[in-house]
This record gives structure tokens, C-alpha cells and sequence, in this order.
């Protein structure tokens, strides 16, 4: 339809057309145009991109299309990328782009079955292309798109700030059989919802015909009224015959010949089309027999293409694939794949035909899928083939059990609900010790991090029973870590004595297994005796992509260990070489691993800023499974508190339920507002934290820090000796154990319930005691109780350094009632003008620091980018920002500007 033609559309296209002028001004965008089929999404589409002064790549999702990964990506990207040079190829392609470049047909296979995603070089490269020119990625049907290209647009979409790249899409807003969720792209796009059209319309493109009535026949859609507009107008409307596009090719084709007719509907099997040797061998005839007809079929713009045959306009093959009929459809396609096979093709070409044939129980058929699931790249991919597979199905037995297996890790992976499911059947049906213990162990460690403790637990005593020579020692050693675990959750003591028993002798950690029995021995070692002491030597830099790529949750990787022994510096290091480890395989899972298992170190050292930050980048992210999702909004909802922004703090608390975590762990968060907000309801979930470690034997007073909550919950409930009784017991096995933070936190709770001089004594001692302690939330309340004594005690002069170092400490990190309990016992102390100062509104928030410390060190804004899997369009952002707050004007001054602000600026991480 030309462009003057539509009609009711006006305001929607200049919607359209703002955004392109928006994006020739530099500021790029995102429209959504929403309808129902016919509705004029294309042609609007078509009319807001014509003549359009920019980089323009098109796609187009349908059916088919849906099940090809990353098949709207080559869409976009192919055409342009084959026009290039070869040397300007190799360089658009390098670098972090480089698996985009594998997708893409221009980089090695993937055999890896654990390589990572590669969303972020997909992303990578689209922003490269817009650096040259403005960039409009126009889309249609974005609900048939296929799930891995979906979520690369729908990542970059929200991500456009300072790219010059505008998002032009439709999609039918609740199309049967489309399963891509739209929500989040919606909430950053400018939605232009299409209607039906009005009986004025109507009257103009059907004059002749009643409109009311034309209008009810075809609720005003605007194709539907195109084709109603070819019927005569003396063919009633109750009796005329709406033939859709694909039986209208069809019926062109079959005036050629009926052997044109089943060329076409072979090559409509084939999205990216396929040779003439193919497409005969699939329709039964020669190529010698058709070529006459395919000449003709050519001739006819119905079909085009040399080398390979394909429909003239995607569209077309859409419309014929969905003339064939479900069933038909299905059946051809598993045609096509036999043949495929039997002409030797490669094993892609022949799964994707699978993946739309119907199940016919071949062995052949379970092999090809699952070697085309070794293959391609991504989960979610991976997946989609091996539940194809599986759906053949495999004939019972070891085989089928592996499937099960894979099936399973991979859906834990993705955070599938029902991946439980797949290797509780495999666990089920394996019938060798080996295959049962590898199933069981995945089985296992997906329950115990869904939360579901009980039968996690069973699941791993029942491995016990297996006969050893027929598992894996390294399955053996993981399902008695799990045992630990599980048994700690869930109160039977017992248990745990008896798996730390059968665990041994302590060994020299090389696998995950043999690490995460190292951990969990040397946990109880430390944990029940003063002289225990923790594991820290398991945790090298590659543990945890390895672990995690292998059992789908973050398990026993070390960081805990390190956590618990306040060892936040060489967490800290143990962060940055996981984080250099997750850039080099271009793994964002593994990337947001580590940066939650630092959000968790800095909030135990009383960073709450740092660690809010940390927490809120993996919320935030599309790749984040769903536990450590869990864990970083259970840190979150402490970091809010803590801020007194109780609100956020409380909200964080009700979505820990929503994401499926314990309602135990949304208690203790709840506990912890209740405590920043002075609540004198009681809170008994500290007591019961308390009794669960002391039952297990575990008296380390680090583990049992929630006693310091618990006193003061009773203090503010009236039960001030009992507080008082808890926490002498408490601080006396603190001092036992010779544990500072422990001592430290007691005898600050403890001196201000007493008071006097007594009290005063034990402030002074935490004092003492926090000094070299890196719990510096901790130390800064020590810092606050004592000089709040000595004031109340008449010597101001001796508490306002005190005050001064609490209320510095609470500014810098957050701790916002500290910090309000500082100044208001440095004004009763008499201190003027030497408060520590309000966070400055030219402060860096900690994303700032970041990249600003990349920036110093030497790195380029693409550089610091990759490194932190940013857009580089933000990474210019950020830096203006921090220019202006620095009031520095290039990158040659930032060291020094850092370092002004306590910022230290390392080495070039070229070097690293």
C-alpha cells in the first residue's frame, strides 16, 4: 500500500516519525507498534522508514522463525555484514564480538557445550555499527522472533542512552502460540497501539457496499478490507471468500505446474532457503524434472535466488508454510529432515527441520538433535533442541536418563521451575549407580537452592546407600558436601556428624567436589572449636565459572569461607579475578556471580553504597538466575534499611516471596527493618537462627552474631535482663573464641544496656578490640555509643573525635542512623563546624568510581565497556558526568582527581 493510502493512521506515524528525527539529532529510541493481524503494522512500518538518512537493518519474525536461535539477529545482520570488505569484516567481528561472528557464520563452531551466551558481543557489535551513522533496527512481528534475538534487542533497548540507535518494531499484542514476553521492552519503548478502522474508512475503500455492514464483517481491519475490496460488490458478504496470501502463491504456482506448486511448498520449508538439489531431493523428483518450472517460478517473482531458492519476499513463505496445514506441516518437515540426513547436511540444517516435524520415535533423529544442541550457542538454544529430543522420545534406558541429565542442569540454569522435574525422572529411571549419583547430585543442589531442603536431603542419603565402586568419587564427594548443607537446614544434626565423618581426610582441592567437601570440613572445624579453622585456600579464580557452569547454583566456591573470616580483601581480589575470568569467555552469568558475592563481602564490612550498587547490577540483569537474583535483593532489602529508605527496604522483604525464597529469609529481612525502625515487637527469627547453629554443634560466635539482634529486640521490648543475660553469655564465649567482631558488636549492645561505669568499660573494649577490624559498620558504632557515654559522663572534649570518626564513617557509607545519632550527640557534646560533612552532590556513586578508575587506569571507552559489560554509550556518559564532578576536562588528570577523592587507580588492565 502506498504511503498516501493509509488511512486513520496519522497521528501513529508521526509518532514514527519522530523518533528518526529524534535519531538524526543524535538521541536514539524505541517504538513498539502494537495491533492486531492486519491492522497496518507493516505498512506503517515500511511508511516511518522510507527514505530514512541512516544505517537501516530489517527483520522479520514469523512462525518458523521463532524456533531458529538468534535467527532475527542474522536477519538484521547478515546482508550488511556480506557486503563489507573481508579486512573490515575481520575487524567489525573482533574482539568482544567475536562469538557474535560464530552465530553468525563467520567465526568457528562451537563445541563447548558450556561456552557461554553471546548476547553481549551481539550487543557488542550493534552498537560498533551505530558508532559510524545512526542505526534503525526495524522489526516486524517482534513476537515471532525467536527467544535469543528477542532478548539481545530487548537488552539493548535499554541500554540506548547516548547511542545513536533507534528500535522500530510491531507485534501483535497477544498473539496465540507466541510465547515472547514483551513487558520489558514496553516499559522503555513509545507504544502506538493500532485500532480498527471507522466506518468513514470504510465507506472510502469499499464504496458500493454498506459500511455498517462491511464494518461488522470485518471489525474494521484494514487487510481484511483490502481483500474484501476485490470481491465483486454483487457477491453477497456472508458469502464471499477472504483467501489469505499463501493459498493465493499456491494457486499461481499450480498454473505453472502441480510439480511448480510442490517446489514452492518444499522451499517454504526452509528459512533461509535451500539449493535446487535440496529442495528436488525433499519434493521426490529430480533437479533435471523442474528446472523448466523453477525457470518459470523465477520469471514469476515468486520465487528468487541462484545458488539458493527462496520466496522473492519473506512474507511469501510465511504465508505459504501456514497454507500447509498443522499436520501436513509437520509431516513434510520430518521429510525434509530425513532427506536432509540421507544428502549428508549439516547437522543444524537437519535439527531445525525436527524441531517443526512430528516425533516419530527415531533414534536417528534423538542423535542428530542432541549434536545440534553440542553445537549451537547459548541455553536457551541448547535447550530448545534436547526438549525436542526428549519429546521424540529416546528409547528407555541410559540414554534417555543422559537426556534427562542434560534437560535438567540446563533448565536449572535458566531458572526453569520444572527442571526439578527432568532430573528427579532421570534420578528415577537411571538403573546404573553412576548415572543415578550424577542425576542425584544435580537433583540435589537444585533442591537445596530452590529452598527445598527436605527433599534435597533425601535425595542425598539415598546416594549414600549406592554402591561406591559404581560412582564417581567426585559425585561422592559433592553429595556429601550437599549432605552438610542440607542436613544444616534442616535441623538433623545427626546427619551432618555422620557426613563429616565419612568425608576424610582433607585433600588438595582440584575439582568442585574435592572443593566443596575442603569447605565445608574446615566450616565445622571452625565452627565447633576455637582452635577450627576455615578453608580459604579452595577458591581460585576459575572455580566458580566452572562450578557454575556444571551445577547451575553457586556452590561452595570459596567466598563464604572468606566472608566469614572477614578476609574482605582478598575477597575483593578473588572478585576481580573471577571478573577478568568472565570477561575472557564473554560470560555475563558468571560476571554477575561474582559481582554478587562482593555485594555481599561490602555489606559485611558496612559498605552499604558499594553494596547496593553491586546488588542492584544483577537485579537488574536479564542474565541473572534466579538464586543469586534471590540472594541480592535479601542483601538489598539490608542496604535499604540501613539507609533508613525503609520503604525500598520493605518492598525488597515482599519480592523475596515473589521470587520464590523461604518465607525464613523474608522474616530476617523484615526482622532487620524492624530493628533500624526501633519496632519493640518481638523477633523471634534471631533466636531461632541462634538454636539452629548451637544444635548443630556450631558454637563459633560469628555464626551466632544474630544473638547482639536478639538482645537488642528484647531490650526494645521491655526484657531488658534478659538482654542483658544473653549477651554476658554471649560476649563470654566471644572472648573465648577470641573472635574481634564478635567482641566488638556485644560489648557495644551490652555496654549501652548497662551504663554506668560498667558500661563504659565494655564500650571502651569494643573500641579496642574493632580497631583493626575491617567490620568498619561495627567500629563505627562502637565509635558512637562511647563518645555518646563520655558525653553523657561530662567529658564532651574526649567524646567528639569519637563522634566525629562515627558520623565520618556513616556519611561516606550510608549508615544513615549512625550517621544521625553521631551528629546529634556532637551537637549535645558542643562540636561546631567539625562535623564530618553530608554527602556532597559531586560525590561518584559507585558506578561512577568504576569506570572512572578503568578510565585512569589507561583503558578506552570500548575497553572499559567490555570490562564491565556496559554499552559504550554509557560508559561516555558516566565519564561526563564524572569530568563535571571532578571538574577535571581529559582522562590525563583522572588519577589525580581519584586519588584526591581516596580513590586508588592501579596499574593499566592491559597489563593484567
Amino acid at each position: 500500500m502506498a504511503i498516501e493510502e493509509i488511512l486513520e493512521r496519522d497521528d501513529e506515524l508521526a509518532v514514527l516519525r519522530a523518533a528518526v528525527d529524534r535519531l538524526v539529532a543524535g538521541r536514539g529510541g524505541v517504538v513498539l507498534v502494537e495491533g492486531a493481524a492486519g491492522t497496518g503494522r507493516t505498512t506503517l512500518l515500511e511508511a516511518a522508514v522510507a527514505d530514512i538518512p541512516a544505517m537501516l537493518l530489517v527483520a522479520r519474525g514469523g512462525v518458523m522463525e521463532s524456533g531458529e536461535a538468534f535467527g532475527g539477529v542474522r536477519q538484521l545482520l547478515l546482508p550488511m555484514l556480506r557486503r563489507l570488505p573481508a579486512d573490515e569484516r575481520v575487524a567489525v567481528l573482533g574482539g568482544p564480538a567475536r562469538l557474535a561472528a560464530r552465530i553468525l557464520g563467520f567465526g568457528e563452531d562451537i563445541v563447548d557445550e558450556s561456552a557461554p551466551d553471546p548476547f553481549f558481543s551481539v550487543r557488542w557489535l550493534l552498537e560498533e555499527l551505530a558508532a559510524g551513522q545512526p542505526l534503525v533496527l526495524a522489526v516486524d512481528d517482534l513476537h515471532w522472533l525467536d527467544e535469543e534475538s528477542r532478548r539481545v534487542l530487548t537488552r539493548l533497548a535499554t541500554r540506548l542512552e547516548g547511542l545513536p540507535v533507534l528500535l522500530l518494531a510491531t507485534a501483535r499484542p497477544a498473539e496465540p502460540g507466541a510465547t515472547t514476553d514483551l513487558t520489558e521492552l514496553r516499559g522503555v519503548a513509545d507504544v502506538v497501539k493500532l485500532a480498527a478502522l471507522s466506518e468513514s474508512a470504510v465507506e472510502r475503500l469499499l464504496p458500493g457496499r454498506d459500511p455498517a455492514d462491511a464494518h461488522r464483517v470485518t471489525g474494521g481491519n484494514p487487510r481484511l478490507l483490502r481483500q474484501l475490496a476485490a470481491v465483486p460488490t454483487d457477491v453477497p458478504l456472508a458469502d464471499a471468500r477472504l483467501q489469505g496470501e499463501g493459498a493465493r502463491v499456491l494457486v499461481r504456482a499450480r498454473r505453472i505446474s502441480p510439480a511448480a506448486e510442490q517446489v514452492v511448498r518444499t522451499v517454504a520449508l526452509f528459512p533461509d532457503g535451500a539449493p535446487l538439489e535440496t529442495v528436488a531431493c525433499v519434493a521426490g523428483v529430480t533437479p533435471s524434472e523442474v528446472a523448466d518450472d523453477v525457470d518459470a517460478l523465477l520469471a514469476s517473482d515468486l520465487l528468487a535466488g541462484n545458488d539458493v531458492l527462496c520466496f522473492a519476499a519473506p512474507v511469501l513463505r510465511r504465508a505459504v508454510h501456514d497454507e500447509l496445514g498443522a499436520f501436513a506441516r509437520r509431516e513434510a518437515h520430518a521429510e525434509a529432515a530425513q532427506m536432509l540426513r540421507k544428502q549428508g547436511a549439516p547437522v543444524e540444517a537437519v535439527a531445525s527441520q525436527l524441531l517443526l516435524a512430528s516425533p516419530r520415535g527415531d533414534a536417528e533423529a534423538v542423535r542428530v538433535l542432541r549434536e545440534a544442541a553440542n553445537q549451537v550457542p547459548g541455553p536457551i538454544a541448547r535447550l530448545r533442541y534436547l526438549e525436542r529430543a526428549l519429546a521424540e522420545p529416546p528409547v528407555p534406558g541410559p540414554d534417555r536418563v543422559d537426556l534427562l541429565i542434560d534437560v535438567g542442569r540446563l533448565r536449572g540454569r535458566l531458572g526453569r521451575a520444572d527442571a526439578c522435574d527432568a532430573l528427579r525422572q532421570a534420578y528415577d529411571d537411571a538403573q546404573d549407580p553412576g548415572r543415578r549419583a550424577e542425576a542425584g547430585v544435580h537433583l540435589a543442589a537444585l533442591l537445596h537452592g530452590a529452598g527445598r531442603h527436605d527433599e534435597g536431603l533425601l535425595v542425598v542419603l539415598e546416594l549414600g546407600l549406592l554402591p561406591a565402586d559404581g560412582v564417581d568419587p567426585e559425585h561422592r564427594q559433592l553429595a556429601l558436601a550437599l549432605t552438610l548443607g542440607l542436613a544444616l537446614e534442616t535441623g538433623r544434626h545427626d546427619v551432618a556428624r555422620d557426613a563429616l565423618a565419612t568425608l576424610g581426610p582433607s585433600l588438595e582441592p582440584r575439582t568442585p567436589g574435592e572443593r566443596a567437601a575442603q569447605e565445608m570440613r574446615g566450616f565445622f572445624a571452625w565452627g565447633e572449636s576455637p582452635g577450627g579453622e576455615l578453608a580459604l585456600d579452595g577458591s581460585d579464580p576459575d572455580g566458580l565459572p566452572a562450578a557454575f557452569a556444571e551445577y547451575g547454583i553457586v556452590t561452595f566456591d570459596g567466598s563464604n569461607s572468606l566472608c566469614l573470616a572477614g578476609e574482605f580483601d582478598r575477597l575483593e581480589r578473588l572478585v576481580e579475578a573471577r571478573l577478568r575470568v568472565a570477561r575472557e569467555r564473554v560470560d555475563e552469568q558468571a560476571h554477575l556471580v561474582a559481582v554478587a558475592g562482593r555485594a555481599h563481602g561490602r555489606a559485611l564490612r558496612g559498605h552499604w553504597r558499594l553494596a547496593e550498587a553491586d546488588a542492584l547490577e544483577v537485579v537488574g540483569h536479564p542474565a541473572a538466575g534466579n538464586d543469586v537474583v534471590v540472594t541480592s535483593v535479601e542483601l538489598l532489602a539490608q542496604c535499604y534499611a540501613r539507609q533508613l529508605r525503609i520503604e525500598e527496604a520493605e518492598a525488597a522483604a515482599g519480592r523475596l516471596l515473589e521470587l520464590g525464597a523461604s518465607p525464613f529469609r523474608a522474616e530476617i529481612a523484615r526482622a532487620i527493618i524492624a530493628g533500624v525502625v526501633g519496632d519493640p515487637t518481638p523477633q523471634p527469627v534471631f533466636e531461632q537462627i541462634i538454636r539452629s547453629y548451637l544444635e548443630a554443634g556450631l558454637t563459633h560466635p560469628a555464626l551466632r552474631r544474630w544473638t547482639c539482634e536478639h538482645a537488642e529486640s528484647l531490650a526494645r521490648g521491655g526484657r531488658r535482663d534478659e538482654a542483658v543475660a544473653v549477651l554476658t553469655d554471649y560476649l563470654d564465649e566471644a572472648e573465648r573464641y577470641g573472635e574481634a567482631a564478635s567482641i566488638g558488636q556485644a560489648a557495644t549492645v551490652l555496654g549501652r544496656l548497662v551504663g554506668g561505669d560498667a558500661g563504659l568499660a565494655l564500650l571502651e573494649r569494643a573500641v579496642e578490640v574493632l580497631g583493626p577490624s575491617p567490620h568498619e559498620w561495627l567500629r563505627g558504632w562502637a565509635h558512637a555509643r562511647l563518645g555518646e557515654a563520655r558525653r553523657r559522663a561530662g567529658h564532651r572534649a574526649d567524646a567528639r573525635p569519637l563522634l566525629h570518626a562515627a558520623l565520618a564513617y556513616a556519611d561516606e557509607h550510608g549508615e544513615e542512623l549512625l550517621a544521625r545519632t553521631a551528629r546529634e550527640e556532637l551537637r549535645l557534646a558542643g562540636g561546631r563546624n567539625r562535623e564530618a560533612a553530608a554527602r556532597r552532590p559531586d560525590d561518584l556513586t559507585p558506578a561512577e568510581a568504576r569506570v572512572a578508575r578503568l578510565a585512569a587506569e589507561g583503558l578506552s571507552n570500548k575497553e572499559v565497556a567490555a570490562a564491565l559489560f556496559l554499552t559504550v554509550g554509557s560508559v561516555q556518559t558516566t565519564l561526563v558526568r564524572v569530568f563535571r564532578k571532578l571538574e577535571v576536562g581529559s582522562r590525563q588528570l583522572l588519577p589525580e582527581a581519584l586519588a584526591a577523592r581516596g580513590i586508588t587507580v592501579g596499574t593499566s588492565s592491559r597489563s593484567r
